[in-house]
């Protein structure tokens, strides 16, 4: 995956603000629900993974949304990439899950060094 991120911005993609997460969350939440409810569809759980370089705008209503998809097959695993401040991500991270729903938080350059630790905490 990080070879992937890194390989985009070989090609000249630049990030650049607002981070907005809603639609994307929203799409897999979609996704998820269709899944789940086909009986024909051997999947059966969804995890979404989004990488982020950025403090994320919409996270107010980001953690609403989630924490209403805890009925759905859905987990979302975040990983802050890069210097932003992600004080406020951390710290939903750090709530009892039935407060954050299926939601996981790390940041990439407290564990870039160990990716057994990063795997674990991510998962």
């Amino acid at each position: 995956i990080v070879d992937a991120y890194r390989y985009v911005f070989e090609l000249g993609f630049h990030m650049s603000g607002p981070t907005v997460m809603l639609p994307v969350i929203n799409a897999a939440a979609f996704r998820a629900d269709k899944i789940h409810k086909d009986p024909s569809k051997q999947l059966k759980y969804t995890v979404l993974l989004i990488l982020t370089d950025g403090v994320v705008n919409d996270l107010d209503s980001t953690k609403k949304f989630i924490s209403n998809c805890r009925h759905l097959p859905l987990s979302f695993v975040v990983v802050g990439i890069g210097r932003a401040d992600f004080t406020e991500m951390n710290e939903w991270n750090e709530q009892q899950p039935d407060l954050r729903g299926r939601f996981t938080f790390v940041e990439f350059r407290d564990l870039q060094f160990d990716p057994a630790a990063l795997s674990k905490k991510a998962l």
